[in-house]
């Protein structure tokens, strides 16, 4: 019987997705920058929200998981993990 030096393993590497929802008032909108109207700029809102999106300033109101996607698969031996770090 033939044993193998080292252990050999399967790698699954895979995407988890999750739609995120963010509810901002154009008041709160307006703070962030008080000497820029936007009350009448809708281009102007939505650029500020999703910069704020961006920069963590807003909590999100809600987020449902939409699942995995698998991106590839492949068989590594325990030298061959160890050299691909996280």
């Amino acid at each position: 019987m033939q044993t193998n030096k080292s252990e050999r393993y399967v790698v699954v590497t895979a995407v988890s997705t999750h739609r995120v929802r963010y509810c901002i008032p154009v008041s709160e909108l307006q703070k962030f920058n008080p000497d820029v109207d936007i009350s009448n700029d809708r281009e102007k809102q939505i650029e500020w929200a999703k910069d704020s999106v961006t920069m963590n300033e807003i909590e999100e109101s809600s987020q449902h998981w939409l699942g995995e996607q698998i991106v590839d698969a492949c068989i590594l031996d325990e030298e061959e993990i160890m050299e691909m770090g996280q």
